[in-house]
Protein backbone atom coordinates (compact mmCIF):
# COMPACT_ATOMS: atom_id res chain seq x y z
CA UNK A 1 0.00 0.00 0.00
CA UNK A 2 2.94 2.43 0.26
CA UNK A 3 3.30 2.92 3.97
CA UNK A 4 5.12 -0.36 4.59
CA UNK A 5 2.04 -2.49 5.00
CA UNK A 6 0.81 -5.75 2.84
CA UNK A 7 -2.08 -7.34 2.23
CA UNK A 8 -2.56 -10.98 0.84
CA UNK A 9 -6.25 -10.67 0.18
CA UNK A 10 -8.07 -10.01 -2.78
CA UNK A 11 -9.73 -7.39 -2.60
CA UNK A 12 -8.85 -5.30 0.78
CA UNK A 13 -9.80 -2.87 2.45
CA UNK A 14 -6.56 -0.55 3.75
CA UNK A 15 -6.49 2.55 6.46
CA UNK A 16 -4.01 5.15 5.74
CA UNK A 17 -3.11 6.18 8.82
CA UNK A 18 -0.93 9.78 7.94
CA UNK A 19 -1.43 11.82 5.60
CA UNK A 20 0.77 11.90 2.06
CA UNK A 21 1.09 10.63 -0.89
CA UNK A 22 0.96 6.32 -1.53
CA UNK A 23 1.73 4.65 -4.79
CA UNK A 24 -0.24 1.21 -4.28
CA UNK A 25 1.20 -1.98 -6.19
CA UNK A 26 -0.42 -5.53 -6.86
CA UNK A 27 1.67 -8.42 -7.56
CA UNK A 28 0.35 -11.73 -8.80
CA UNK A 29 1.06 -15.28 -9.34
CA UNK A 30 -0.78 -18.17 -10.80
CA UNK A 31 -0.55 -21.84 -10.10
CA UNK A 32 2.02 -22.30 -13.08
CA UNK A 33 4.55 -19.84 -11.27
CA UNK A 34 3.54 -17.03 -13.54
CA UNK A 35 4.05 -13.64 -12.42
CA UNK A 36 3.03 -9.60 -12.67
CA UNK A 37 2.50 -6.84 -11.68
CA UNK A 38 1.39 -2.95 -11.95
CA UNK A 39 1.80 -0.06 -9.43
CA UNK A 40 -0.23 3.57 -9.62
CA UNK A 41 2.13 6.19 -8.29
CA UNK A 42 0.41 8.38 -6.15
CA UNK A 43 -2.88 6.80 -6.15
CA UNK A 44 -4.09 7.28 -2.68
CA UNK A 45 -3.69 11.25 -1.47
CA UNK A 46 -4.30 12.01 2.02
CA UNK A 47 -4.37 15.52 3.07
CA UNK A 48 -5.86 16.25 6.60
CA UNK A 49 -7.73 20.18 6.07
CA UNK A 50 -5.67 22.55 8.33
CA UNK A 51 -7.82 26.02 8.88
CA UNK A 52 -5.72 29.41 9.12
CA UNK A 53 -6.51 32.73 8.63
CA UNK A 54 -5.55 36.54 8.95
CA UNK A 55 -7.82 39.40 9.34
CA UNK A 56 -6.87 42.94 8.76
CA UNK A 57 -7.87 44.67 11.90
CA UNK A 58 -10.01 42.97 15.20
CA UNK A 59 -10.09 45.81 17.49
CA UNK A 60 -12.37 49.11 16.94
CA UNK A 61 -13.10 51.88 19.39
CA UNK A 62 -16.08 52.46 17.27
CA UNK A 63 -18.39 51.38 14.70
CA UNK A 64 -18.05 50.98 11.32
CA UNK A 65 -14.95 48.23 10.80
CA UNK A 66 -14.32 47.00 7.29
CA UNK A 67 -12.39 43.35 8.35
CA UNK A 68 -10.55 42.09 5.36
CA UNK A 69 -10.02 38.22 5.97
CA UNK A 70 -7.35 36.40 4.52
CA UNK A 71 -7.84 32.65 4.11
CA UNK A 72 -4.36 30.96 4.54
CA UNK A 73 -5.55 26.97 4.93
CA UNK A 74 -4.49 24.06 3.43
CA UNK A 75 -5.59 20.61 2.06
CA UNK A 76 -9.02 21.82 1.87
CA UNK A 77 -11.38 22.03 -0.82
CA UNK A 78 -14.57 23.15 0.79
CA UNK A 79 -14.51 26.49 3.27
CA UNK A 80 -17.09 28.79 5.26
CA UNK A 81 -16.42 31.60 7.21
CA UNK A 82 -19.56 32.31 10.19
CA UNK A 83 -18.95 36.53 10.86
CA UNK A 84 -20.87 36.06 14.45
CA UNK A 85 -22.89 38.65 13.44
CA UNK A 86 -25.70 36.23 11.85
CA UNK A 87 -24.44 36.71 8.12
CA UNK A 88 -21.60 33.82 6.21
CA UNK A 89 -19.75 33.43 3.48
CA UNK A 90 -17.91 30.92 1.29
CA UNK A 91 -15.61 32.81 -0.64
CA UNK A 92 -12.06 32.70 -0.26
CA UNK A 93 -10.76 36.17 0.86
CA UNK A 94 -13.93 38.00 1.82
CA UNK A 95 -14.15 41.24 3.27
CA UNK A 96 -16.81 42.04 5.86
CA UNK A 97 -18.64 45.24 7.29
CA UNK A 98 -18.91 45.31 11.17
CA UNK A 99 -21.89 48.50 11.90
CA UNK A 100 -22.83 47.55 15.65
CA UNK A 101 -20.80 47.45 19.16
CA UNK A 102 -19.91 44.37 20.28
CA UNK A 103 -17.60 41.20 20.83
CA UNK A 104 -17.93 39.01 17.35
CA UNK A 105 -16.67 35.13 17.13
CA UNK A 106 -15.46 34.52 13.43
CA UNK A 107 -15.42 31.16 12.45
CA UNK A 108 -13.47 29.76 9.48
CA UNK A 109 -14.07 26.02 8.37
CA UNK A 110 -12.35 24.18 5.96
CA UNK A 111 -13.58 20.54 4.33
CA UNK A 112 -11.04 18.37 3.01
CA UNK A 113 -11.40 16.07 -0.10
CA UNK A 114 -12.51 13.19 2.25
CA UNK A 115 -15.26 14.94 3.86
CA UNK A 116 -13.46 15.49 7.15
CA UNK A 117 -13.14 19.50 8.74
CA UNK A 118 -11.20 21.70 10.76
CA UNK A 119 -12.02 25.03 12.57
CA UNK A 120 -10.16 28.27 13.93
CA UNK A 121 -11.94 31.06 15.87
CA UNK A 122 -10.41 34.30 16.73
CA UNK A 123 -12.66 37.09 17.99
CA UNK A 124 -12.90 41.25 16.51
CA UNK A 125 -14.12 43.47 19.52
CA UNK A 126 -15.93 46.46 18.61
CA UNK A 127 -16.22 48.88 21.11
CA UNK A 128 -19.09 51.93 21.41
CA UNK A 129 -22.09 52.24 23.33
CA UNK A 130 -24.95 49.95 22.64
CA UNK A 131 -29.16 49.97 23.17
CA UNK A 132 -32.55 49.27 22.06
CA UNK A 133 -35.53 51.34 22.46
CA UNK A 134 -39.22 51.16 22.13
CA UNK A 135 -42.29 53.27 21.92
CA UNK A 136 -46.17 53.03 21.67
CA UNK A 137 -48.82 53.54 20.73
CA UNK A 138 -48.18 53.39 17.00
CA UNK A 139 -51.12 54.19 15.68
CA UNK A 140 -53.51 57.19 16.09
CA UNK A 141 -55.48 59.85 14.47
CA UNK A 142 -54.95 63.97 14.17
CA UNK A 143 -52.61 64.40 16.53
CA UNK A 144 -50.88 61.28 18.40
CA UNK A 145 -48.34 61.39 21.38
CA UNK A 146 -45.95 58.66 21.42
CA UNK A 147 -44.40 57.58 24.73
CA UNK A 148 -40.21 56.17 23.66
CA UNK A 149 -38.12 54.76 26.29
CA UNK A 150 -34.51 53.50 25.70
CA UNK A 151 -32.37 51.26 26.91
CA UNK A 152 -28.73 51.47 26.98
CA UNK A 153 -25.39 50.59 27.95
CA UNK A 154 -22.27 52.64 27.93
CA UNK A 155 -24.44 55.71 26.27
CA UNK A 156 -23.87 59.17 28.43
CA UNK A 157 -25.98 60.79 25.80
CA UNK A 158 -29.10 59.57 23.25
CA UNK A 159 -30.24 62.18 20.31
CA UNK A 160 -34.11 61.31 19.70
CA UNK A 161 -34.40 61.67 16.01
CA UNK A 162 -38.46 61.01 15.75
CA UNK A 163 -38.26 61.43 11.89
CA UNK A 164 -40.73 64.47 11.61
CA UNK A 165 -38.11 67.38 11.49
CA UNK A 166 -37.97 67.43 15.31
CA UNK A 167 -34.55 65.93 17.63
CA UNK A 168 -34.03 66.21 20.96
CA UNK A 169 -30.14 65.47 22.64
CA UNK A 170 -30.58 64.42 26.12
CA UNK A 171 -29.22 62.35 28.91
CA UNK A 172 -32.83 61.00 29.70
CA UNK A 173 -34.15 57.35 28.08
CA UNK A 174 -37.59 58.09 28.24
CA UNK A 175 -39.38 60.66 26.94
CA UNK A 176 -42.81 61.42 24.93
CA UNK A 177 -43.11 63.11 21.56
CA UNK A 178 -46.16 64.57 19.84
CA UNK A 179 -46.91 64.00 16.00
CA UNK A 180 -48.83 66.63 14.84
CA UNK A 181 -49.12 65.67 11.28
CA UNK A 182 -50.41 62.89 9.61
CA UNK A 183 -47.73 60.57 7.74
CA UNK A 184 -45.64 57.34 8.79
CA UNK A 185 -42.35 58.08 10.81
CA UNK A 186 -39.71 55.35 11.72
CA UNK A 187 -37.31 56.99 14.57
CA UNK A 188 -34.28 56.34 15.18
CA UNK A 189 -31.57 57.05 18.24
CA UNK A 190 -27.91 57.73 18.61
CA UNK A 191 -25.98 57.18 21.28
CA UNK A 192 -23.06 59.01 22.12
CA UNK A 193 -20.30 57.13 24.92
CA UNK A 194 -17.76 59.24 26.74
CA UNK A 195 -14.96 58.71 23.52
CA UNK A 196 -17.29 60.43 21.49
CA UNK A 197 -18.09 57.55 19.50
CA UNK A 198 -21.58 57.67 17.98
CA UNK A 199 -23.94 54.99 16.87
CA UNK A 200 -27.17 55.01 15.16
CA UNK A 201 -30.29 52.61 15.88
CA UNK A 202 -33.49 52.55 13.82
CA UNK A 203 -36.61 51.79 15.51
CA UNK A 204 -38.06 48.71 14.46
CA UNK A 205 -41.58 49.54 14.13
CA UNK A 206 -43.57 52.53 11.70
CA UNK A 207 -45.87 54.89 13.75
CA UNK A 208 -48.99 55.52 11.72
CA UNK A 209 -50.57 59.02 11.89
CA UNK A 210 -53.85 59.09 10.30
CA UNK A 211 -56.06 62.28 9.45
CA UNK A 212 -59.66 62.72 8.12
CA UNK A 213 -61.28 66.03 6.36
CA UNK A 214 -64.88 66.09 6.83
CA UNK A 215 -66.87 67.82 4.00
CA UNK A 216 -70.17 68.29 2.12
Amino acid sequence: FGDGTTSALQNPSHNFSTNGSFTVSLFIIDQYGCTDSISKTNFVSIGTPVTNFTMSDSLSACPPLIVQFTNLSSNGIGKNWDFGDGTSATTKNPSHFYSYPGTYIVTLTTTGPGGCSTNLQKSILIKGPRGTFTYSPLMGCDKVTSNFSASTIDAVSVLWDFNDGNTVNTADTVINHLYTYAGTYIPKIILTDNDGCHVPIRGGDTIQVNAVTASF
